[in-house]
C-alpha cells in the first residue's frame, strides 16, 4: 500500500518565517577577517622571540 503524500511546506509553515520576513543581508565587504586568539598568538611568539634573543 503506497503512502500518502503529504504536502510538508503546508503542513509546517505556520512553524517557518517567510524569506520575505527577513531583513536584507548587509553587504558583503571583502575584508580580511582578524580573529583576536591568532593576533594574540603572534604577539606572544613575538615576546618569546625578542626574550630568548636576550
Amino acid at each position: 500500500m503506497p503512502l500518502p503524500e503529504i504536502d510538508l511546506e503546508s503542513k509546517y509553515a505556520f512553524y517557518f518565517h517567510k524569506v520575505t520576513d527577513f531583513p536584507q543581508p548587509i553587504p558583503f565587504l571583502n575584508v580580511q577577517k582578524v580573529y583576536p586568539s591568532e593576533v594574540r598568538q603572534q604577539a606572544q611568539a613575538v615576546q618569546q622571540q625578542q626574550q630568548q634573543r636576550q
